[in-house]
């Protein structure tokens, strides 16, 4: 990116009331605004080129599944938890997504924090669409189009390798999917998910 390209996006970037990052492709920070230094802490001159510092201890699997995610080109928006400066643990909605080039070709990772219960109505026209044909419980909503087949497929009674092979991508992918629905539907397993969906 020219200098005088990166100035500007940082001008604009500076005046979104959401705290955004801007990570490359080896997930390290190119871009940290001044909303994400309000609610974090950590200047921008701390974090660049660094690794991301809000990342709680217990987070770090979290962290590495929902980077493989995006920068296997999906979008997440999620609630979860990240931590300040001072060490504090915060409350966050989290929304990735990835950056592409002009061949399409996914360059880095753009993510978008706001304190839980913070709507980003002015970036919900960025997410996938939510499913609802998994049933009438409302958790389901939170769910990517990607993270409802793998969970309509696991209501079928289908293996992880099944599942792969159904949606064309490999196991670990799969396997990293559900991570992190099991997380945002706080489960500890798939037979606890596949109840959740029968309750």
């Amino acid at each position: 990116m020219h200098r005088e390209d990166a100035a500007f996006l940082r001008l604009v970037v500076d005046q979104l009331p959401f705290g955004t990052v801007i990570l490359d492709r080896s997930c390290k920070v190119r871009l940290w605004s001044q909303a994400t230094e309000r609610l974090f802490g950590w200047k921008s001159s701390e974090v660049l080129s660094a690794s991301l510092p809000n990342i709680p201890r217990d987070r770090e699997g979290e962290r590495r599944a929902f980077e493989e995610l995006v920068l296997s080109g999906k979008s997440l928006h999620v609630n979860t938890v990240r931590q300040n400066k001072e060490g504090s643990l915060l409350e966050v909605e989290l929304t990735i997504m990835p950056l592409r080039d002009e061949q399409d070709n996914v360059t880095g990772i753009l993510g978008m924090y706001g304190p839980l219960g913070d709507r980003f109505a002015a970036i919900n026209g960025f997410l996938p669409a939510k499913r609802s044909e998994t049933g009438g419980t409302d958790a389901f909503n939170t769910l990517t189009k990607r993270e409802g087949e793998i969970v309509a497929s696991l209501i079928k009674g289908h293996s992880t390798k099944r599942i792969a092979h159904d949606l064309g991508i490999t196991d670990q992918v799969v396997r990293n999917h559900l991570h992190v629905i099991y997380r945002q539907l706080h489960v500890p397993n798939r037979d606890k998910l596949v109840a959740l969906f029968h309750s």
